[in-house]
């Protein structure tokens, strides 16, 4: 169940950017968040120290187990 839940999201995510990329003009290309993990797309020449100041998902997920340990 859970593997058609994502696939069905990268499908969905891919031709939202797509369509966001036709209209705007940008381009895309994969970028590895993962080493060994499937790419994700995002905006082509975006600088990596940007992407990294804007995404603090990351960072939350690893803080959790320190404070789950402190807990």
């Amino acid at each position: 169940m859970c593997e058609h839940a994502v696939a069905a999201s990268a499908l969905y995510n891919e031709l939202v950017m797509a369509e966001a990329y036709e209209a705007l003009g940008p381009a895309s290309e994969p970028r590895t968040v993962t080493p060994g993990r499937r790419p994700v797309m995002g905006v082509a020449g975006m600088p990596h120290e940007l992407i990294r100041w804007t995404s603090r998902r990351s960072d939350q997920i690893a803080a959790c187990p320190a404070e789950l340990e402190d807990e």
